[in-house]
């Protein structure tokens, strides 16, 4: 934080591989600002904005189509937390990744998580993943892969 609610983002690194989306690898370096909107015992919500560099390999790709991307992007990011109660906590992350000047590539993800602690050392949880690739390279067979992805992960954890 450097000053009352206003952080600075000094740097960001993200690494994502998808073989169902293309996705050999996705790098996306950056650094940015953020601004705190809530901050109670129960309730925080935060708002972010970074200027990354993004590159993009496919695993395979159609002959008239590069198999590397490579771009400037501002990331946007919406970070919410609400105890619901003193046992159970919801959690939902929403970022967007909007590259520049090729606006047709704008990427996609919510992240919602249920957390139920059960007891001091054990929780349950729930996460739900919406992921959307804007503009997905078509395999080199010529398929297009689905731009969404949903993903729901159902687990326990264990606190020592």
């Amino acid at each position: 934080f450097i000053y009352d609610r206003f952080f600075l983002i000094p740097a960001s690194f993200e690494y994502y591989s998808d073989e169902f989306q293309n996705i050999n690898l996705r790098v996306r370096p950056g650094a940015g600002v953020g601004y705190e909107l809530f901050d109670t015992t129960h309730f925080t919500w935060s708002l972010n904005s970074t200027a990354i560099y993004e590159l993009q390999e496919s695993i395979s790709s159609v002959q008239s189509q590069a198999s590397r991307f490579e771009s400037f992007a501002i990331g946007l990011k919406s970070n919410l937390k609400y105890e619901l109660t003193s046992d159970i906590t919801f959690t939902v992350n929403y970022a967007l990744t909007l590259a520049i000047p090729d606006t047709n590539h704008v990427d996609q993800q919510t992240i919602a998580k249920i957390d139920i602690d059960i007891t001091k050392y054990l929780s349950l949880n729930t996460t739900l993943n919406w992921q959307r690739v804007g503009d997905p390279v078509p395999l080199e067979d010529g398929t297009v892969p689905k731009q969404n992805d949903l993903i729901l992960t159902l687990g326990a954890s264990i606190d020592f």
